[in-house]
């Protein structure tokens, strides 16, 4: 549509945002089953492949902000429900986020009392939330590395310490996760 059959379609809306959507569903309506097949193979390619690069709050927005688009591709009885949605996500998370990164996520989604009948949103608040949280603390931690100047740390080290604090995390927010229930 977008390479060779916007220009028409362009043409025929007479710039009215309204018919160009009567133009759009009408074409979508011709989708045959191979349309069909190419799109759910993009959906299917882009979030089995996951995050492209480091995961972050920008390459995990974008990442979702693609996944929706490709969904919208597909007919309605062909999409994901939020359940399958909230699964692909998490799917994604253990794919590319580190291992503690991903405990500490179900244990926050234990402590928020989160089950399969959350809503899509929820989950992507919490995700989103610890991401934020996630490159706060790092940041912090280079501020306080540069005006260490560096600290003399070796790379192991620093991985080390790294590893105690997110362990340190994980423990602290499954004994919040325990209390509360």
């Amino acid at each position: 549509l977008l390479n060779n059959k916007a220009g028409p379609v362009i043409v025929q809306s007479k710039r009215s945002g309204l018919k160009m959507l009567e133009l759009l569903r009408a074409f979508a309506d011709t989708a045959d089953d191979s349309d069909t097949a190419t799109a759910q193979i993009a959906y299917n390619k882009h979030t089995q492949g996951g995050i492209p690069g480091a995961l972050s709050r920008a390459s995990f927005d974008s990442f979702i902000e693609k996944a929706e688009s490709l969904q919208l591709a597909l007919p309605a009885d062909a999409r994901d429900g939020a359940m399958r949605q909230r699964v692909m996500i998490e799917t994604v998370l253990l794919k590319m986020a580190n291992r503690p990164f991903y405990d500490l996520y179900l244990v926050a989604k234990l402590a928020k009392k989160l089950t399969s009948e959350s809503t899509l949103d929820e989950t992507l608040a919490l995700v989103r939330h610890m991401l934020d949280e996630d490159a706060k603390k790092s940041a912090l931690l280079a501020a306080t590395e540069a005006r260490r100047g560096g600290g003399g740390r070796r790379r192991e080290d620093k991985i080390e310490v790294s590893r105690v604090g997110v362990q340190v995390r994980l423990a602290a927010a499954l004994a919040a996760a325990l209390a509360a229930r």
